[in-house]
């Protein structure tokens, strides 16, 4: 189909002179296929700006699924919205009520990962995924989901190294019985580690972090990797992480930014807007949030701290 007749299918479908109608503020769209079904739920700070983008969508790979969804659809249906923030809540709740065809199918790297932890005859297991849910059967214990998937496997591969260096990683035939493989999922088995679980759970649970809105003054934060003491002094005692202190406290740094970008955030988001351990929830609740909420649990959480600034600066 050439660009012209691109043009034509969108202005048959959507109205050649639709374009004059739609708000250049935010909103909400779908785009609906001949049964009526959603096929796909998109956002906009300009609706106007961004529906143009699909109008003029060229032949070129990184505007080939917007032709799809064009091609796809019957209908459009708008949604004003009275904010960015409430626009990306709206797409949210709808993308989780509608699973849209081009929302979901391959959206394999834009899952937001969780690091889990647990243990299993004796051996400690450390794992990183983007469906917690099909490791249920694990018993493990998850934290997160992170939005910073480079981040979260950086933080992931760092410990991972770490503990090779103390312990032993075992074979893949060694992981539990009810292990199954998920795509980009990694799950590690480690022996002769020690009871270190309980330090990695303090540390992704950010125990030894200050609870509360925005960044402590420095004078009052802990030192970073506070609950990672213990794993520090079992490398201590490792002649091989002696010998190779540089690449050691590289991985150390790299978890110490991981606690400061990453955990601290989502517990600090978490404890305000569901009590934390120590509120209502009443349980670690505080150390993990599902794919689906965890976008609407920052817009909320951001929202409810520029009240507070707003109160406070009056």
């Amino acid at each position: 189909m050439t660009s012209a007749d691109y043009v034509k299918l969108f202005d048959r479908k959507f109205g050649a002179d639709s374009w004059a109608q739609w708000t250049t503020a935010a909103a909400v769209y779908l785009f609906r296929d001949a049964a009526g079904q959603v096929v796909y739920v998109g956002k906009a700070k300009n609706l106007r700006r961004r529906l143009q983008t699909y109008r003029n969508a060229s032949r070129k790979k990184r505007h080939r699924k917007q032709r799809a969804i064009v091609r796809a659809a019957h209908t459009l249906e708008i949604q004003p919205q009275p904010s960015e923030a409430a626009a990306l809540l709206r797409e949210n709740e709808l993308i989780r009520r509608h699973r849209p065809l081009f929302n979901v199918e391959g959206t394999y790297h834009f899952l937001y990962p969780a690091i889990a932890v647990g243990t299993h005859q004796q051996r400690l297991l450390l794992g990183i995924t983007t469906d917690a849910e099909a490791w249920q059967p694990l018993n493990l214990r998850f934290f997160g989901v992170y939005r910073s998937r480079v981040r979260a496997i950086e933080a992931f591969d760092a410990l991972a190294a770490l503990l090779t260096v103390i312990g032993h990683r075992e074979p893949a035939r060694r992981l539990p019985p009810s292990y199954r493989p998920i795509r980009g999922a990694r799950l590690h088995a480690y022996r002769r580690i020690g009871n270190l679980a309980p330090t990695l759970i303090q540390f992704l649970s950010g125990e030894a972090l200050p609870i509360a809105q925005g960044s402590p003054p420095p004078s009052t934060s802990p030192p970073p990797l506070t609950t990672l003491a213990p794993l520090v002094q079992a490398l201590l005692e490792r002649r091989s992480a002696r010998e190779d202190a540089q690449t050691v406290e590289g991985h150390l740094q790299t978890l110490a930014r991981f606690e400061r970008t990453d955990i601290a955030p989502l517990r600090a988001a978490l404890t305000a807007l569901t009590g934390g351990p120590n509120g209502p929830s009443g349980d670690t609740a505080c150390t993990f949030i599902p794919q689906d909420a965890r976008d609407a649990l920052f817009i909320e959480y951001n929202a409810s701290a520029d009240l507070d600034a707003a109160v406070v600066s009056r």
